[in-house]
């Protein structure tokens, strides 16, 4: 059974499912990081729901398939790469970070930003209550996360959806689109960190690369 909240997801007006949930199950499928996931197609949800398929091959690689509910013929959509989860993270200094991010950016105009460039989320999806912008970088304060079912997946996707949308504020300065991910080269959980319990996201934008027209940048969940 899909979740009520991934029509809150819509791209050019469809719901699309979020790369969130991709690296969320890959993570599920029992590996302790990832050292690359990559969103190979973006996945419709319509009317009558989708079903998911994780396999995990003998070398701990995870592909993600889908199918529309009533048909038989899957398709690959996301595959990942197993990675190690380090004993413990580097802690930023969080005082350090809102001293350089420095410009206060009312939440309701980043999300009217996203809508307009044909990224429209809904409540569930808007976690982000404070975003402090900086030069190529952001820093969000993140909703109490009172209201998150337990589904058995070590990160829910709503919180990666909001770390993936902090790398959307370090835009603000910038006159560049919306974007959405479409892989990872990495993505780490230290050994006993409650990400669901986050309170702070960082992004930093990386400078962008000669004929690229992406973006490429590097995220964290901050307990405090």
């Amino acid at each position: 059974h899909a979740p009520d909240w991934l029509d809150e997801h819509r791209v050019d007006d469809r719901a699309i499912l979020p790369g969130a949930v991709h690296a969320a199950l890959a993570l599920a499928a029992g590996l302790n990081g990832l050292s690359a996931l990559s969103i190979e197609a973006p996945l419709t949800i319509g009317p009558d729901g989708v079903e998911l398929q994780t396999i995990v091959h003998d070398n701990g690689r995870v592909r993600i398939h889908a199918r529309e509910v009533g048909t038989s013929d899957w398709k690959r959509y996301a595959s990942a790469e197993p990675g190690t989860a380090p004993a413990a993270l580097g802690m930023e200094n969080l005082a350090a970070l809102m001293a350089r991010c420095d410009t206060p950016i009312a939440p309701e105009t980043f999300y009217q930003r996203l809508a307009t460039g044909g990224i429209a989320l809904g409540p569930r999806f808007r976690r982000l209550v404070e975003i402090r912008a900086g030069q190529n970088e952001a820093l969000a304060r993140l909703c109490v996360p009172d209201d998150l079912e337990p589904n058995g997946l070590p990160v829910h996707p709503l919180v990666l959806d909001a770390l993936f949308q902090t790398l959307g504020a370090a835009l603000i300065r910038t006159d560049r689109p919306a974007h959405l991910p479409v892989a990872l080269d990495g993505l780490q959980r230290a050994a006993g960190a409650s990400p669901n319990a986050a309170v702070w996201c960082h992004a930093t934008l990386r400078p962008p690369t000669p004929g690229g027209d992406g973006l490429i940048g590097d995220l964290s969940l901050l307990a405090a």
